[in-house]
């Protein structure tokens, strides 16, 4: 770096460019990458959810993960597959975990054709919960399969359906921090690690995106780790039923509820 010849800056401005240095340099030491949020006041919250499930074997492994580490978790599960594993979607609602509507038809260009196909596939995915529960509740989130803007979907067809999930009082969620285990068909459990160890712990609230289906084990695998490494960092683990205004203010800022 070149030497500054302080005699040639006035008192004022020499103060002013010393500062600016320091900023800088204190940007250049520390990684910007490092920052957790531990930095910030009032309460750190994390929601794990899971897309894609119910599956026979992996489901249950998870469940049994949660419980046994005092952590519930939301799930945004396939029509299908609830109506094929009942008794896996009784265990999660025994359980005090979330259950809510991914889809029915998990074929994105044929979910997003058309808004009436969507909000069918929708309602018959609801239907599904409601039966296998005994509750008979309405839709009040959803994760859009590839998320609220993915770019398999006609963006006026998607634009359509969010505005109508709002107009319904349904709040459509996508994710902060992502795991990475849907990069592969199967992604190691160090690697799922990794991923939210450095894209985690960087907001007030996160909501994390993984998947529970069978070829998903790793994800399991990984799951303790991740669960511990957010109490460590003070995180407090609820489910999107258990999210208080402020929360869903806060996660409408980031672009992570109610994307537009």
């Amino acid at each position: 770096m070149p030497t500054l010849r302080v005699n040639e800056v006035g008192g004022g401005k020499m103060k002013k460019l010393k500062g600016f240095i320091l900023i800088i340099l204190s940007f250049l030491c520390v990684p910007f990458w490092n920052y957790k949020v531990d930095a910030v006041e009032g309460e750190k919250l994390v929601y794990l959810t899971f897309d894609d499930g119910p599956s026979p074997n992996n489901t249950n492994r998870i469940l049994d993960v949660l419980k046994k580490n005092d952590v519930k978790a939301s799930f945004f599960v396939v029509g299908k597959n609830v109506e094929m594993f009942p008794e896996i979607v009784k265990k999660m609602d025994k359980n005090n975990m979330d259950i809510y509507p991914h889809c029915n038809n998990h074929t994105y260009k044929e979910l997003y054709s058309s808004q009436d196909f969507y909000f069918n596939d929708l309602s018959k995915c609801q239907e599904s919960i409601n039966k296998v529960t005994g509750k008979n509740v309405g839709c009040t989130f959803v994760r859009m399969p590839g998320g609220s803007d993915n770019l398999v979907g006609d963006r006026e067809v998607l634009a359509s359906i969010r505005n109508k999930l709002l107009k319904k009082g349904v709040d459509y969620v996508d994710w902060n921090v992502d795991s990475g285990d849907a990069t592969a068909i199967r992604v190691a459990a160090d690697i799922i690690e990794a991923n939210v160890n450095s894209g985690g712990c960087k907001y007030q609230v996160e909501v994390l995106l993984m998947h529970d289906l069978d070829n998903k084990s790793t994800t399991t695998e990984a799951l303790e780790t991740i669960i511990n490494e957010y109490k460590v960092m003070g995180y407090k683990f609820k489910t999107l039923s258990e999210m208080e205004p402020w929360e869903k203010q806060y996660l409408e800022n980031i672009r992570v509820i109610n994307r537009r």
